[in-house]
């Protein structure tokens, strides 16, 4: 995302937090313990606050087969974008792996964030 030597006017960085503990942190001492869309746009919103950034993104799911439900199986994914003004989580549910579906909820986030950038742009 940020190989190109202009790409600091457009990307401010990122966040990866995985842990209870930054977590914790981030979302000021009260993380949902399991993911979901709130979740999802309480970190959004989080990484646009830290990064002094326009837009935020973030992406949360369930990363463990023995923590899924029924309602909410192994491979469900939460993107959110996190805008002044505006807000929105979309939910998929990723088949494969936990490698595949971290690769494809990477892609499914960047393809929500281009749509929402040619749609509001």
């Amino acid at each position: 995302l940020s190989a190109a030597a202009t790409s600091s006017n457009a990307f401010a960085g990122g966040v990866v937090a995985h842990g209870p503990g930054i977590l914790s942190y981030l979302l000021q001492g009260e993380p949902d313990s399991y993911p979901g869309p709130q979740k999802a746009l309480q970190l959004a919103k989080k990484a646009r606050d830290v990064l002094v950034a326009d837009v935020g993104i973030a992406v949360t799911g369930v990363e463990d087969p023995n923590t899924s439900s029924q309602m909410f199986p192994f491979g469900t994914a939460w993107l959110a974008i996190s805008k002044e003004g505006f807000e929105h989580v979309e939910e998929v549910r990723l088949p494969g792996d936990m490698e595949r579906i971290r690769q494809n909820s990477g892609i499914s986030m960047l393809n929500l964030l281009r749509r929402y950038l040619q749609d509001h742009s």
